[in-house]
């Protein structure tokens, strides 16, 4: 008997409008200019009670440590001094008091054994999970490393190309709209936090345009050259990127897959995920933010916008965002391999 192929309904035309208006609406916060919003913290106020001096009576003294001392001395009572003779003796355990306390031991340690041995187990089980979801995330996922400080031998313009601050601001600005409005914004947060990232490259391109001074910049930088934008490898002898033998993006292709991917994931069923791996804050100190973004594969839309990203991989046009983009990795997680070492030691 034939399978029967359900096709899944295209979005239609009015509905990709709307959600380009929608994500166009978060656009704002990632020019060049926009800085993020700075929020204060509370004031702490004391903790403690004040006292109230008045509510004591006139004239009363409280009492002095001797006299509270002769107050409330007490003598030994003989219960005390039967007590004290009872703890010079040696006291002496009965043979089935012993023999019931062995027991409870030899049980105690057999059940501590058998726990071990569970949590060994469970340990092993969620590693071979691990090491099988990271198989599969090799077709569906991409690690996207955004510079959140600038270093010091960076040129002054560098600076305003991190965007992890922007991030920050628009995951915020989302869900204070979600809060006050949740039937305004259809779109899910890791597809407005992309469209984000999206948008920061092509206004630093449309910007080359309009402003030389910041193309220069970028050629300075070696991230753009004659042809387009190179591909580039992290080389740890020099500690830079150097370029690898790939033929350059064109200026024209990277605006061109940057508008591809911008109408490709408001389709549902193409982004899976894309959030930090480290929790943005306001005061983030760390030089690298690293992200994580997954593809869904069920879609002919997924599956063109698994292909673009694709060639955005390595490209000196994520630069202009201050990230790198590389593809999924085979190897655990930092907290898998913590759970590996914690299993060995039990």
């Amino acid at each position: 008997m034939p399978v029967k192929v359900l096709c899944m309904a295209t979005v239609g035309n009015d509905e990709l409008q709307r959600a380009a208006e929608e994500l166009s609406s978060f656009a704002s916060f990632m020019t060049p200019l926009a800085t993020p919003t700075q929020t204060t913290a509370p004031s702490l106020a004391s903790t403690e009670m004040p006292v109230d001096q008045s509510s004591k009576r006139d004239g009363e003294d409280e009492p002095g440590p001797e006299e509270s001392r002769a107050k409330w001395h007490r003598g030994q009572g003989k219960g005390a001094q039967q007590n004290q003779r009872a703890k010079g003796r040696p006291q002496q355990q009965s043979w089935w008091e012993k023999e019931k306390s062995d027991k409870y031991d030899n049980k105690s340690n057999s059940k501590h054994d058998d726990l071990k041995q569970a949590v060994k187990a469970l340990g092993r089980l969620v590693l071979r999970q691990e090491d099988s979801l990271a198989v599969m995330q090799l077709d569906c996922q991409f690690i996207i490393f955004m510079k959140n400080t600038a270093s010091e031998s960076s040129s002054k313009q560098i600076p305003d190309w991190i965007v992890t601050k922007q991030m920050l601001t628009v995951g915020n600005h989302w869900r204070d709209r979600k809060a006050k409005d949740p039937k305004s914004l259809g779109q899910p947060l890791r597809t407005v936090l992309f469209s984000s990232w999206l948008t920061a490259m092509k206004f630093r391109i449309d910007d080359f345009q309009a402003n030389p001074s910041q193309k220069e910049v970028a050629v300075q930088m070696g991230i753009l050259g004659e042809d387009g934008f190179p591909y580039l490898q992290w080389d740890p002898e020099t500690s830079k990127h150097v370029k690898i033998q790939q033929e350059p993006l064109s200026i024209e292709a990277a605006l061109q897959i940057l508008q591809q991917l911008q109408t490709l994931i408001v389709h549902p069923n193409v982004i899976g995920r894309f959030h930090p791996l480290r929790k943005l804050t306001e005061n983030m100190v760390s030089d690298v933010i690293p992200w994580t973004i997954e593809i869904q594969n069920r879609t002919q839309e997924a599956q063109a916008a698994y292909s673009l990203i694709g060639r955005l991989i390595r490209s000196g046009c994520t630069h202009l965002a201050a990230s790198t983009l590389r593809p999924c990795k085979l190897g655990r997680s930092p907290l898998a391999t913590a759970v590996d070492k914690m299993i060995q030691e039990l």
